[in-house]
């Protein structure tokens, strides 16, 4: 019997969440986007267009909670 691999997919009621591996510089913001409310981690990325580099994004109807799991490196996570 063979079996194929599933694509990845992302539950859209789930919860967001971002696993820090490395001492990192994150915003959790709140942005309207296409005129829809949305929970976003960025991490600050000055090679990327416009400094940053959105790591997730949900809508915020579909948040209940955010959970951001650090390492034993310093987070900074300012709330915007």
């Amino acid at each position: 019997m063979l079996f194929e691999p599933l694509e990845p997919r992302l539950l859209l009621s789930a919860d967001l969440s971002f696993t820090a591996l490395t001492a990192s510089d994150l915003t959790l913001r709140l942005q309207v986007v296409d005129q829809v409310q949305h929970v976003q981690i960025v991490l600050a990325d000055t090679a990327a267009q416009g400094g940053e580099t959105i790591i997730s994004s949900q809508e915020l109807a579909q948040t209940s909670s955010c959970t951001i799991t650090g390492s034993d490196s310093p987070i900074i996570l300012p709330l915007t």
